[in-house]
């Protein structure tokens, strides 16, 4: 009982501290919460003393997360995100109206993503994605920016879970005449290529691109003999089990 009143004392004041810590500007928070700054300012000082601590680093442009308001702040996205999960379970109709949103890296991964957009709609689950390289990743997903990431190497951090879901066969693809064909070489060979799907005929006009061979292409394209690439999910340390859902709905061939 008496973690439960220390928990409450502070918990009216987390939402407002993960609008400052994503945006680190008090009148930008401040503004999408509808209060004015002086309140806003109030209400990150009250969270600050209850707990003992500094989370902000006041600075001329903005605020500046402390490594214990870095800390706070990675476990407050998380328990938001698991309460988020546990109300959609009981709720199956508030799906509708959310929108996951995935970052990848290299186009045979977005060729993969919009091979199965239409599973995911007919799902319910509303999927928002961009490209960013493997390195940007892991703050990404810290920050809240994003809510899973698939790649074609895991993550150098350690908060990051990063799982093998399995091979996927792929082949480079061209219809320049005049390009030669990549051979089928290390993974990092992918990062000099554009993030482009779907797939375009105008750009594989000019580019040999890696490419899933269950991925539909143009007639007169060019192509390699195949070859696998292993995609990786990239998840905040406890992923929701919607996230789980989602990457496995991703997959499937």
């Amino acid at each position: 009982m008496q973690r439960s009143e220390s928990l409450l004392r502070v918990w009216p004041w987390l939402p407002a501290f993960r609008v400052v810590a994503e945006t680190q500007h008090l009148s930008e928070a401040a503004a999408s919460l509808d209060i004015t700054p002086a309140a806003l300012s109030r209400t990150v000082a009250k969270l600050e003393s209850a707990l003992g601590t500094r989370l902000f680093d006041r600075v001329h442009r903005g605020m500046v997360l402390t490594a214990e308001g870095a800390h706070l702040s990675h476990q407050v996205r998380d328990l938001m995100r698991l309460m988020d999960d546990a109300l959609t379970t009981l709720s199956p109709s508030r799906l509708e109206a959310k929108w996951v949103r995935v970052v990848f890296d290299g186009h045979a991964i977005g060729a993969l993503l919009h091979h199965q957009l239409e599973r995911l709609m007919r799902g319910k689950a509303r999927l928002s994605f961009e490209a960013a390289p493997v390195a940007k990743m892991a703050a990404s997903l810290l920050s809240g920016e994003v809510d899973l990431g698939f790649a074609t190497a895991p993550s150098n951090d350690d908060r990051i879970v990063c799982k093998p879901l399995g091979e996927v066969a792929c082949r480079w693809a061209t219809l320049d005449q005049t390009l030669k064909m990549p051979p089928m070489g290390p993974v990092a060979d992918l990062a000099t290529q554009p993030s482009v799907a779907p797939i375009s005929p105008v750009v594989l006009r000019h580019a040999a691109m890696l490419l899933p061979t269950s991925v539909a292409l143009p007639a007169g394209t060019r192509r390699a003999s195949a070859s696998a690439m292993t995609v990786w999910r990239l998840t905040r340390t406890r992923p929701t089990r919607l996230l789980l859902s989602l990457s496995s709905t991703l997959m499937s061939q």
